[in-house]
């Protein structure tokens, strides 16, 4: 994941002009000739699975122990334990977890879990992710305006 981000930030650097590249070198006092990636290394060496989507409207969004929600998702016939629950409901109430990465999630690896620990049985109206994605991450559906700079 790292590797691929700064390949991405390389690629990025590399199709601006040199003039503008030398004039953000020379303004930031750059040693590597472009920015460095600086990851924690409680990601880097995290073994539990790592969740990424690349959100267009949010920008990249990372997710720990996604091996483990991933595996409370696929369970959804049987019964859950207390940390597979959790981590299903703090999935879909996390407000660092926007409404696109949820559906992208649950769409490879199906609803019925959420639909299991949120106690909804039987016939539930075709609208009830969209309901919870509002209720949980009403911020994400609110009218923002972008950041302002004066300068």
């Amino acid at each position: 994941m790292a590797s691929a981000f700064e390949k991405e930030l390389r690629h990025q650097w590399d199709s601006k002009p040199q003039e503008d590249v030398q004039e953000v070198i020379r303004q930031h006092e750059l040693h590597d000739d472009r920015p460095t990636m600086n990851f924690p290394p409680e990601l880097i060496n995290h073994r539990n699975g790592i969740g990424v989507f690349l959100n267009p409207a949010e920008g990249k969004e990372m997710m720990t122990n996604f091996t483990f929600l991933v595996s409370a998702l696929e369970q959804a016939e049987g019964s859950f334990s207390d940390d597979q629950e959790l981590s299903v409901r703090g999935f879909l109430t996390s407000p660092a977890i926007s409404p696109d990465f949820v559906k992208r999630v649950l769409s490879e690896y199906g609803d019925q879990a959420v639909r299991k620990v949120f106690v909804l049985d039987g016939e539930v109206p075709p609208y009830w992710l969209e309901y919870l994605l509002r209720r949980f991450k009403g911020k994400y559906f609110r009218r923002r305006y972008p950041g302002l700079a004066v300068i």
